[in-house]
């Protein structure tokens, strides 16, 4: 029995808008995300710590993840980190990246429908959100 601990999930916002491209006939959207710490230091000052991760998105889910995201939205991606290396004039070079597995689109577009929508690996399409409750029909509790 084999466990996978190569495990990472993160909530933040996109610090750019997705760029995709198509590599040996799969799309790839390639996402920008910063996540933020704060917190208040032994002296009483508040202190904050941005991080930023490059978020690799695969496959069906690549397409919508490139329509419906947009720069300063916020998400929640859970995947796996992967290590790339390069080579360049002799020096050796790592790059970490997300392999995202699922996407979850939280908030809305200001030029786009209001959507809380989630991409998991294997999906074909995003999921539409349920269609609002009619008021007039709802029951009180």
């Amino acid at each position: 029995m084999s466990l996978n601990l190569n495990q990472i999930s993160l909530a933040g916002n996109l610090v750019s808008d997705p760029e995709i491209k198509t590599i040996g006939g799969t799309q790839l959207c390639k996402l920008r995300v910063a996540t933020n710490e704060r917190w208040k230091s032994k002296d009483g000052s508040k202190q904050e710590k941005v991080t930023y991760f490059d978020v690799d998105v695969w496959g069906n889910h690549a397409a919508p993840c490139a329509q419906y995201l947009s720069k300063g939205q916020p998400v929640y991606i859970q995947g796996k980190m992967e290590c790339q290396e390069t080579e360049k004039d002799g020096a050796k070079r790592k790059f970490w990246t997300v392999r995202a597995d699922s996407v979850q689109f939280l908030g809305n577009r200001a030029d786009g429908p209001n959507i809380e929508n989630r991409v998991t690996a294997g999906d074909p399409a995003p999921r539409k959100p349920a269609p609002a409750a009619d008021p007039d029909n709802e029951v009180p509790f």
